[in-house]
C-alpha cells in the first residue's frame, strides 16, 4: 500500500508538472525571437563578448566565413534526385548549414544582408516542398522529400528552423503567413503525421523527428506540434520525446544503440532539450530522469578512446568528439552542469557554439578554469532501468596512450545492433589493438549505394564472427534472429575496478544458443615486472551437449612470429553462410599440449598472444575480404581459436603489448614476449586459478570469483590445497599462495 501511494503522489506531481508546462508554452510572439537555443539575452552576450574571448572569437570568424561564402554563391534549390553524396543531395546539406550561419550572423550584427539571404532561400523552399514527391531515390520504409530518408529531411529542418527563428521578427507579415502555409507547417506535417512510423518510434530517427517537429512548432506558435513531440501523435506518451527520454537510455546514461549513434542523437536530444528550457522552464528538461541528459553526455564522453568512439554496432570508424554533435553536446551540458572538465573538452574541440553557453565555456577557458578531463575505468549499465547488460570499460594508466579494454555485454541495440554478446575491443599506447570492424557503409559516397549500409553489413559485419567473441556450430547468436535478441541481454557478473594492478570485468549470457552458456572474465593486470599492462581474457562456455566453439581475434598489423608451425593454405572461404563466406582461410596450426604464442608488430609496436592450448586446439588465421566483389570490407587479419568437439571448455589467454620499433634509429627493443605461458590450473563451482608464468621464470597464480556472489568466500583445490578467497579475485606468486587469503 505504502508503495502505491508514492506511486500516486509521483505520478500526481508528474501531471502538475506537466500542466505548468503545458501553462507556460505559449507560442513566441513577434519581438520574442529568437528563443530556440539562441535568444536575445545570448545574442547580447556573444555581441558583448567577442574580442574578449579567443575561442568565441575564432568560432564566430568561422561561422561567418561560412555566411559570407554562402552571400557571394548563386541561390541553388535543385529538385531533389541524389541519394547520400550526390550533388542534390550535397547542396541541400549546404543550404540548411548556410541558412544556419547566415541567420547565427545576422542576429549578432543585424546586417540585412544575412537575413535577406536567409529569407530568398527559404522562399525558394517554399516554392517547391508542396509540389515534391517521395524522394525519387527512396529505397525504405522511411522515405524523405529533400532527402533519400526522412531522417535527412529532419536534420534540415532541425537547422533551418534555427535559421528561421533568427530572422523572424525581421520578416514581413506576408512572408511569415507563406513561409509557414507552404513550407513550415507541410513538412511538419509530413515529417510527424505522414512518417508516423519514424515519428512514434523509440530510435535515433525519432529523436530527430520529434526535434524537428517540435522546434519548429515553438517558432511558428502551433503549439499541437509541440505537444505531439513531446509525448508522441496521439499525445499518450507512448511516443515523443519524453518517451525516448525514459527508454533509449539507461540510468547510467548509456544510449541502447552504442557510441557511434549516442553521438549522432545528442545534437537532437541537447537542441530540443534547450529550446523546452526556454519556451517550457517549469518541464526543468535537464533534471528530468535524475538529469539523464547530463549523464548521458558524460557517458558519451567515457566511450571513446584517444577522443574517438568505440566503433560497436553499425558504427562508421573514426568518428571523434569534434564532431558538430558532440561540440552542441558539451556546450550545452556545460551550461546546465558547469562540469570543469567538459572545459578541457571543449579546448579540444577547438569551438563552441554562438549561444550564452558558448560564451560561458569560453570564458571559463580564459580564465584557466578548465580541468582535465578524467576517463576512468567505467561499467555503463544498458536498458531503461539498467537491467539489460552493459559496457565495461578498463584502463590504466593517464594521458592519450593508456591501456584500454572494452566489454561489450549490452542489450541488442535496436535495429543498429550486431549479434555479438560478450565481445572484446583493446586499445593501447594510442591504437587498436583488437578491433571491432565497426559497420560496412561508406556514407555519403555516391558510388557505394548512395553512403546507404551495404549488403555485407548484414552478411559480415553484424554477424557473431565479425567479433572478437564466441561463435558456437558456426551459428550467430540467437541465429542472427534481432526478436530474440532483444529479448535477452547478458547480465553482469561483477565490475571491480577498486586497485590500478587488478581490474576485472565479468558478464554471463544465456540464450544466444539453446541450451549453452557463456561466460567471460577479463582482466588487466598492471605488474611491476611488465612494460605495459596486459590484459587476460578468459571466455568459459558449457553445454550438455557436444559443440564446435569458434573464438576469433581480430588483431592488425603483421605476424613477426609463431611458438608454432603453421600450414599455409590458399585463400578459400572458411565457410559458406554466418560470416565464415567473408574470410579467408590462408594458414591453420595445431599447437598441442603446450602454450601457443603469436606475436605482430602494428605502426611500430609489437603484441602477443599467448593462449593455453590443447591436444585438440586449432589455430586457424584469417583474413576479411572472401566474397567480397564490389571490395566492400577491408582486407584486415584475425585468427580463430577452435575447439572442434566439446561440450565444456574454457579459453585462457594473455594479450601483452611489448616492444618497440624506431624507423628513424632502427632500434627495436624487447620484440619477444615476457611470458612463457597461460594455463587454467584449478577450477569450482565459485572460482578458478589461471597460472601466468613469465619468460623469467617466475610463476603468478590469479584466481578469479566464477559468480556474482562476493558475500560467500570462493574456494577451489590448487596443489592439493583447499585454497579460499573472498572478493572478485587475489593476485601475486605462487609461492606466496595460502589456503586462506
Amino acid at each position: 500500500m505504502a508503495h502505491s501511494y508514492r506511486f500516486l503522489v509521483l505520478l500526481f506531481s508528474f501531471v502538475v508538472l506537466w500542466q505548468q508546462g503545458m501553462a507556460q508554452a505559449q507560442p513566441a510572439s513577434r519581438g520574442t525571437h529568437p528563443s530556440l537555443v539562441l535568444t536575445k539575452q545570448g545574442v547580447q552576450q556573444i555581441r558583448q563578448s567577442l574580442g574578449r574571448y579567443p575561442l568565441l572569437d575564432s568560432s564566430y570568424e568561422e561561422l561567418k566565413k561560412e555566411a559570407d561564402k554562402a552571400l557571394k554563391a548563386k541561390l541553388d534549390v535543385p529538385f531533389p534526385r541524389d541519394a547520400g553524396g550526390g550533388r542534390t543531395h550535397r547542396q541541400h546539406q549546404k543550404n540548411y548549414k548556410a541558412m544556419y550561419a547566415a541567420g547565427m550572423v545576422y542576429q549578432i550584427t543585424k546586417d540585412e544582408r544575412y537575413a535577406r539571404y536567409v529569407k530568398d532561400m527559404l522562399l525558394a523552399y517554399a516554392k517547391i516542398y508542396t509540389i515534391l514527391p517521395l524522394h525519387p531515390a527512396a529505397t525504405s520504409k522511411t522515405p524523405g522529400k529533400l532527402f533519400w530518408q526522412s531522417l535527412n529531411d529532419c536534420v534540415w529542418l532541425v537547422h533551418t528552423i534555427q535559421a528561421y527563428d533568427c530572422v523572424y521578427d525581421w520578416l514581413g507579415k506576408d512572408d511569415i503567413t507563406t513561409l509557414n502555409k507552404a513550407l513550415f507547417y507541410p513538412m511538419a506535417e509530413f515529417l510527424s503525421e505522414g512518417s508516423a512510423y519514424s515519428f512514434n518510434r523509440i530510435h535515433n530517427h525519432g529523436t530527430w523527428a520529434v526535434a524537428a517537429v517540435g522546434m519548429t512548432g515553438y517558432v511558428t506558435g502551433k503549439q499541437e506540434l509541440v505537444e505531439q513531440a513531446l509525448r508522441g501523435l496521439a499525445k499518450d506518451g507512448k511516443g515523443g520525446f519524453l518517451a525516448q527520454l525514459d527508454q533509449l537510455f539507461s540510468p547510467d546514461g548509456y544510449y541502447t544503440e552504442g557510441p557511434y549513434y549516442q553521438r549522432y542523437a545528442m545534437m537532437p536530444f541537447v537542441l530540443f532539450a534547450k529550446a523546452i528550457g526556454h519556451r517550457q522552464p517549469a518541464l526543468n528538461i535537464f533534471a528530468y530522469r535524475d538529469s539523464v541528459l547530463v549523464k548521458a553526455v558524460q557517458a558519451t564522453l567515457q566511450l571513446t578512446y584517444k577522443n574517438t568512439f568505440f566503433p560497436l554496432n553499425d558504427a562508421i570508424k573514426g568518428e571523434d568528439l569534434t564532431t558538430d554533435e558532440m561540440v552542441y553536446a558539451v556546450d550545452l551540458v556545460y551550461g546546465y552542469a558547469k562540469n570543469p572538465e567538459l572545459l578541457s573538452i571543449a579546448e579540444t574541440q577547438g569551438r563552441v557554439i554562438l549561444t550564452a553557453e558558448g560564451v560561458e565555456i569560453a570564458a571559463a577557458i580564459s580564465k584557466g578554469l578548465a580541468a582535465p578531463f578524467r576517463w576512468h575505468s567505467v561499467v555503463l549499465r544498458d536498458g531503461a532501468q539498467g537491467t539489460e547488460g552493459g559496457i565495461g570499460i578498463l584502463r590504466s594508466g593517464g594521458g592519450q596512450d593508456h591501456t584500454c579494454a572494452v566489454m561489450k555485454y549490452s542489450a541488442h541495440g535496436l535495429s543498429h545492433g550486431h549479434y555479438d554478446k560478450l565481445s572484446l575491443l583493446l586499445y593501447d599506447q594510442g591504437q587498436e589493438v583488437l578491433q571491432d570492424y565497426g559497420a560496412v557503409r561508406f556514407v555519403n559516397n555516391p558510388d557505394k549505394d548512395g553512403g546507404r549500409y551495404l549488403p555485407e553489413n548484414k552478411t559480415w559485419a553484424q554477424q557473431t564472427v565479425a567479433h572478437n567473441t564466441l561463435v558456437v556450430d558456426g551459428q550467430s547468436h540467437f541465429g542472427g534472429d534481432i526478436r530474440l535478441s532483444e529479448r535477452m541481454a547478458p547480465r553482469t557478473l561483477y565490475f571491480d575496478s577498486k586497485t590500478p594492478e587488478v581490474q576485472l570485468t565479468a558478464a554471463i549470457a544465456e540464450g544466444a544458443y539453446p541450451g549453452v552458456t557463456m561466460k567471460r572474465y577479463v582482466a588487466m593486470i598492471q605488474d611491476s615486472v611488465l612494460e605495459h599492462p596486459v590484459v587476460v581474457d578468459v571466455f568459459d562456455v558449457a553445454s550438455e551437449s557436444s559443440h564446435q566453439y569458434d573464438l576469433p581475434y581480430y588483431y592488425l598489423g603483421d605476424i613477426t612470429a609463431t611458438t608454432f608451425e603453421r600450414k599455409a593454405l590458399g585463400t578459400s572461404p572458411l565457410g559458406k553462410a554466418n560470416g565464415y563466406e567473408h574470410l579467408q582461410l590462408t594458414a591453420i596450426a595445431k599447437p598441442g599440449n603446450q602454450p601457443a604464442q603469436v606475436t605482430w608488430q602494428h605502426n611500430g609496436l609489437f603484441y602477443t598472444l599467448t593462449t593455453a592450448s590443447t591436444a585438440a586446439t586449432e589455430i586457424l588465421f584469417t583474413r576479411i575480404g572472401a566474397q567480397d566483389p564490389d571490395d566492400n570490407l577491408r582486407k584486415e587479419p584475425g585468427l580463430l581459436l577452435r575447439i572442434p568437439e566439446a561440450r565444456q571448455h574454457t579459453f585462457v589467454s594473455v594479450i601483452e603489448p611489448h616492444g618497440k620499433h624506431t624507423p628513424g634509429t632502427k632500434a627495436t627493443g624487447q620484440t619477444a614476449s615476457q611470458l612463457k605461458g597461460v594455463s587454467l590450473v584449478g577450477k569450482s563451482t565459485t572460482g578458478m586459478a589461471l597460472e601466468i608464468a613469465f619468460a623469467s621464470g617466475e610463476q603468478k597464480i590469479l584466481l578469479l570469483a566464477t559468480g556474482p556472489n562476493q558475500e560467500s568466500p570462493c574456494q577451489l583445490t590448487l596443489d592439493g590445497k583447499n585454497v579460499r578467497w573472498s572478493g572478485t579475485h587475489w593476485y601475486g606468486p605462487r609461492a606466496a599462495l595460502k589456503q586462506n587469503l
